[in-house]
């Protein structure tokens, strides 16, 4: 749910509560506003010029990365543009057309776009690389605790994909439990490190809970 402060539209937060980001609209261009939350105030800005003025903000856990994604009027991944920008060096450090930003990994090595698994880089002024490849853009997605995995399904009622981020493998899975009124199906995984990792598969997506 969006909520205004000062007549400004709070567009996205991140996981640890420590820093939102801001949408100041004037047509097709957007202000964008970093705010942080202790103490509350304003931290940095940029002017993005929008196809249509739609568009989709993340940030990292630090507050140091900004993800924009500007959707194209028809709203198909193809007309979209992706941006991550970076408060460090005041610029963007990767851009791309067709692909659209989807997640930050709890560690905030890595992010999730439509296209792949990327990794940042530790300097803050390289590029990030790219880790690994998607077939198709996934429906749902969800990384583990620790970030060392991430879990990707195609479609709502699709196979669900495991992969080890650091080794850029994909890993095994098991069926658990079944569907019925009182529970989801569940399905595990030992990882390369030896744990065990639960995965809750939903109709809106896949969870990893460990």
């Amino acid at each position: 749910m969006k909520r205004t402060l000062t007549g400004r539209s709070v567009r996205a937060a991140s996981t640890n509560g420590d820093w939102c980001v801001v949408e100041i609209r004037n047509g097709k261009q957007v202000m964008i506003e970093v705010w942080s939350a202790r103490p509350l105030q304003r931290v940095d800005s940029l002017t993005v010029d929008s196809k249509t003025g739609h568009l989709s903000l993340a940030i990292s856990d630090d507050g140091v990365v900004i993800a924009i994604t500007d959707r194209g009027q028809s709203g198909q991944i193809n007309e979209s543009t992706f941006r991550l920008w970076s408060r460090a060096v005041k610029t963007d450090l990767l851009r791309a057309e067709g692909e659209e930003f989807l997640g930050f990994s709890p560690d905030r090595r890595h992010f999730v776009t439509t296209k792949g698994l990327w990794r940042l880089a530790e300097d803050a002024r390289a590029a990030p690389v790219q880790v690994l490849p998607w077939k198709s853009s996934p429906y749902s997605f969800a990384f583990s605790r620790s970030g060392s995995h991430v879990a990707t399904r195609r479609s709502w009622d699709g196979a669900v994909e495991l992969w080890d981020v650091n080794a850029a493998s994909k890993l095994a899975l098991r069926k658990t439990g079944s569907a019925s009124s009182n529970s989801s199906p569940k399905m595990r995984c030992r990882s390369s490190w030896n744990t065990e990792l639960l995965l809750l598969l939903l109709p809106t997506g896949v969870t990893m809970l460990t």
